[in-house]
């Protein structure tokens, strides 16, 4: 029998916030990584990535990447914990399934929603699988999706399951709700998103893709 590993935090949800938030919400300058509200401290973006032997377990490799990627913006540690082989199952429409398209759909998360934290709920380990709960929470202060900066709070429901293998995500599975999405970044949202439904659908009819 596999063996399951559950790392549970119901009553003291881990929240992970992207390094730089404080000096910019204070104004003041400050240097070096800062210490989050939540007692996670990460590099920024840009800064070289640790040298120490990669560790492969895959739950530490899944938590890295939450913490040092989706929430630190530190899009080198994205490239070397998605495999080259990288194959994405639910990839949002029109973005590719491969490494790239993780990589660029966070880069754009991270323009729209500069000040991005991630509260990390339950994380579940079975063999070379994990399965992580979590909220993104942030404001919307550039654009996102297409919609232009609202200033609107957000707060962004998602459950991940991942494949690990030598030390390195190579397949993604996730289930996040894009219509809540939508309507918390008001109605402009709603009717691009229409009118986009509605393009894909004439040109697949008319027999060509939509630019």
């Amino acid at each position: 029998m596999p063996r399951h590993r559950v790392h549970r935090a119901d009553h003291q949800a881990r929240c992970v916030r992207r390094p730089g938030w404080a000096g910019a919400h204070r104004g003041g300058a400050h240097h070096g990584p800062l210490p989050s509200p939540c007692g996670f401290r990460g590099r920024r973006r840009g800064s070289a990535v640790s040298e120490e032997p990669r560790n492969t377990d895959p739950s530490a490799v899944v938590r890295r990447f939450v913490e040092a990627f989706q929430a630190g913006g530190q899009v080198e540690v994205g490239e070397e914990l998605l495999a080259t082989g990288f194959r994405n199952h639910t990839p949002d429409p029109g973005s590719p399934g491969d490494r790239d398209g993780v990589l660029a759909w966070f880069a754009m998360l991270h323009a729209g929603v500069p000040d991005l934290r991630v509260e990390l709920h339950d994380m579940v380990a079975d063999g070379d699988r994990v399965a992580t709960r979590k909220t993104f929470h942030g404001t919307h202060r550039g654009e996102l999706m297409g919609v232009p900066p609202s200033g609107r709070r957000l707060a962004i429901e998602v459950i991940d399951v991942v494949r690990v293998r030598d030390g390195q995500i190579v397949e993604h599975w996730n289930a996040v709700d894009r219509l809540a999405i939508l309507r918390q970044l008001g109605p402009a949202s709603l009717l691009r998103a229409g009118l986009r439904r509605a393009t894909t659908a004439l040109a697949t009819a008319l027999g060509h893709r939509p630019r």
